[in-house]
């Protein structure tokens, strides 16, 4: 079976981003031509079977400003760049022979109708916010026939993909966890609470720092703590901004992108882990959390409460006064008291399990 998957592919700067898709490569018995907006950042190793093709895909950020011209000039260049970026997967289709073409973005969907027009399998999985932007788009549910089956990993998203393609084309995975590489060292933890993502509204950072503020205040050990945010992104400035206007300067840190090395250590210095998101689709980093060994806090988003079932110290979302006080909780606590718990977690979400569902169900609709 060869397979074309059209993704973003995992960079050592940013190695979140793609990762999915990225591990869905090596399946038995297929070969992977994966196409990739092209990216100067150092990527990583290329899975067996997999061929990695990257191609020029505009990476210009939506302005700002309310500047109509700015804003038309933005549109049509993004436009442009979708269609160039298509042709190059229309190459691959014509001169591969492609069993099933795969995006994980909607703003892929033209080599998806190339695909359906050649007869190829055609899916695509929703991570998070794509599935938001497409909700309640006339063009979506227009082009939504040529799917074979939609890949959700978030149940959230569910009712609204199910009454556009029928219940029996939808399909929940989840995202999972390498614990090769996200190993708990067993060192000796700062008093140290770590947020992970991109710098955007949608991962509720300034929740997490107005929350860290009143954790100073409610406990009178807290001031031992830092917080640690890991990530870059638009509201740095934004963000900083809210430290400084409140005092926090010196117990909160900005500290950007970070490697995957890097990132394990962290985790591994920190004693507790905070999602602060106001939405989500399935957080990896969630699981890479765990499975560092950071005790747990986090926001009620996406599969988080399928994640974390049963489980305390879960928030509403941007509820500051709750979260602070879990906070508290939870860092009186040993992390001995969750070990069983976040271990059964960790050996739920396997890639190598990932993986087995969409081969089945490629093979399925062969």
């Amino acid at each position: 079976m060869n397979i074309l998957r059209v993704s973003t592919f995992p960079t050592i700067k940013k190695s979140g981003m793609g990762l999915h898709s990225y591990y869905l490569c090596n399946m038995k018995d297929s070969y992977t031509y994966f196409l990739t907006p092209l990216d100067e950042d150092v990527r990583l190793v290329v899975p067996g079977n997999t061929m990695l093709i990257e191609k020029y895909f505009t990476r210009k950020v939506r302005p700002r400003e309310k500047n109509k011209l700015a804003q038309f000039f933005f549109q049509i260049g993004r436009v442009l760049s979708i269609i160039r970026f298509s042709l190059d997967g229309a190459k691959i289709l014509f001169s591969k022979r492609i069993d099933v073409v795969h995006i994980h973005s909607p703003m892929y969907s033209m080599i998806a109708v190339l695909g359906w027009l050649l007869r190829k399998q055609v899916y695509i999985t929703f991570h998070g916010s794509d599935f938001y932007r497409i909700k309640g788009s006339s063009v979506y549910r227009m082009f939504s026939f040529i799917y074979d089956g939609v890949f959700v990993i978030s149940p959230d998203m569910i009712p609204y993909l199910a009454e556009v393609h029928g219940d029996d084309k939808i399909h929940q995975v989840e995202n999972g966890i390498d614990s090769i590489v996200y190993v708990n060292k067993s060192v000796t933890r700062k008093k140290q609470i770590i947020g992970v993502g991109a710098l955007k509204e949608e991962k509720g950072f300034n929740c997490l720092i107005d929350s860290f503020s009143l954790f100073l205040i409610a406990a009178p050990y807290a001031h031992e703590y830092k917080l640690v945010i890991v990530g870059e992104g638009l509201l740095r400035n934004t963000l900083q901004k809210q430290i400084n206007d409140n005092g926090l300067s010196n117990f909160v840190s900005l500290v950007g992108h970070k490697t995957v090395n890097e990132l394990v250590d962290l985790y591994n210095e920190s004693e507790i882990f905070v999602l602060s998101s106001i939405s989500e689709g399935f957080p990896k980093v969630l699981l890479e959390a765990i499975s560092c060994g950071c005790k747990i806090v986090s926001t009620k988003v996406g599969s988080v409460p399928e994640i974390l079932s049963n489980y305390e110290y879960l928030v509403d979302v941007c509820n500051n006064d709750d979260l602070a006080n879990k906070i508290v909780s939870i860092s009186q606590l040993k992390y001995v008291f969750f070990s069983n718990y976040y271990l059964e977690i960790k050996n739920r979400y396997e890639w190598d399990k990932v993986r087995e569902t969409y081969e089945s169900i490629y093979k399925a609709c062969q």
